[in-house]
């Protein structure tokens, strides 16, 4: 997906700007919007999936907007406050800690092709700091919430 595309083209815009790339349901159409997008288009998606795709996404996009009390309108664009320039970035010296109790051991923290700070040892999650590039992308795949910054 192009949201960091989307956010740098909205801001330089005032025009509607069609998003997409990669987009497979509301979620997906939702955070482009966030960045900018003011419409969103499917399309391998819908060739893999069928029409349906399309119904869940609107479907899906409605029931959270309606959950948050919010229009299509009032999200366009409101993660751009947020973007910054890789200039204003700064490091932080953060390591992965891992709750070894919600740890089920699925791997999907070893899913970045540029980690090789997490490994699985007896099935369990285990983090090397010294070769940690402090991304964060392990503790956002983690769906049980067992690794932490």
């Amino acid at each position: 997906m192009a949201f960091s595309q989307m956010a740098q083209v909205s801001k330089k815009t005032s025009l509607p700007i069609v998003g997409g790339g990669g987009l497979c349901n509301g979620e997906d159409a939702l955070m482009i919007m966030v960045w900018g997008a003011t419409m969103v288009t499917f399309c391998t998606s819908i060739m893999w999936y069928g029409w349906e795709v399309v119904r869940e996404t609107v479907k899906g996009m409605g029931k959270y907007l309606k959950e948050k009390n919010l229009t299509y309108e009032q999200i366009i664009g409101k993660s751009l406050q947020y973007l910054r320039s890789s200039s204003e970035l700064e490091a932080v010296e953060k390591y992965p800690v891992i709750d070894y109790e919600k740890c089920t051991g699925c791997g999907q923290c070893l899913l970045p092709g540029h980690c090789n700070s997490i490994e699985l040892i007896n099935n369990k999650a285990v983090s090397t700091d010294e070769k940690c590039l402090e991304c964060g992308i392990c503790a956002e795949l983690c769906k049980f919430g067992a690794i932490d910054y």
